[in-house]
């Protein structure tokens, strides 16, 4: 059985499906600290265009793990509505969004 993903689009941003082919090429960009320095908001526009896509979709409770030193991202998680949990998995803190919160 196949599947085809959906893709998820705002107002400034289009989220298409990766493909596993893509892999290398997005963890090269990911892992480039220039991308974190012009960024803007886009990382909480994804995140918020993706929590909104799978909540719409059935999903209850979404888990987000980050590490400590990661200001970026738990900025991005506090505003797109995830709260620390105080819970902690191979030295990254679990973050937590659930419906209706």
């Amino acid at each position: 059985m196949t599947s085809q993903a959906d893709t998820i689009e705002t107002a400034r941003l289009r989220l298409v499906p990766l493909r596993v082919a893509d892999a290398g090429e997005l963890a090269a960009v990911l892992d480039d600290t220039r991308l974190y320095e012009w960024i803007g908001g886009y990382g909480t526009e994804a995140t918020r265009a993706l929590t909104g896509w799978l909540l719409g979709r059935g999903a209850q409770t979404l888990v987000a793990y980050i590490h400590p030193g990661n200001v970026a991202s738990e900025i991005v998680a506090r505003r797109s509505g995830f709260i620390v949990t105080g819970e902690v998995l191979d030295g990254e803190r679990k973050w937590r969004l659930n419906r209706g919160v």
